[in-house]
């Protein structure tokens, strides 16, 4: 009798670390966007520090897009300090908004003449989106 094994070879799709291809990039500024993509894609904040972003981007190809860590670190500062920015006139244009908002309420509310009072307007209005766009009281109190 004779007994015939046979093996069975599998081929992963998936490639292994060392046949994994690191990303090429036309030029500087494409790697530099790239690395920034990833970035805001790991929704980095503007107050992490650099070891708290390394674990969420460090297994990302796009990590790998430029080449030093200072370079990293640079492009990550400028990074930050453009979602700063931005955020802060996002903030500013909501605030703004809320603010028309509000004057808009209290021009519609014919009934308010200057003997009102704050607290009977804002009994009245309290559930009206336009009062609570202004979060702070002490804010809406001032704009009355």
């Amino acid at each position: 009798t004779t007994t015939t094994t046979t093996t069975k070879t599998t081929t992963s799709s998936q490639p292994t670390p060392a046949t994994k291809k690191k990303p090429t990039y036309a030029n500087k500024e494409e790697a530099v966007e790239a690395f920034k993509s990833l970035l805001k894609d790991k929704n980095v904040g503007t107050r992490e520090k650099w070891v708290e972003i390394m674990q969420k981007i460090i297994h990302d190809p796009r990590y790998q897009a430029l080449k030093t860590v200072k370079e990293k670190k640079r492009i990550l500062s400028e990074y930050q300090e453009e979602t700063k920015i931005r955020e802060e006139e996002e903030r500013l244009a909501a605030e703004k908004k809320a603010r028309a908002g509000f004057d808009e309420l209290l021009k519609s509310s014919d009934w308010i003449d200057e003997n009102s009072r704050f607290r009977e307007f804002r009994d009245k209005v309290e559930d009206d989106q336009r009062f609570k766009a202004v979060e702070s009281e002490r804010d809406r109190k001032a704009l009355f």
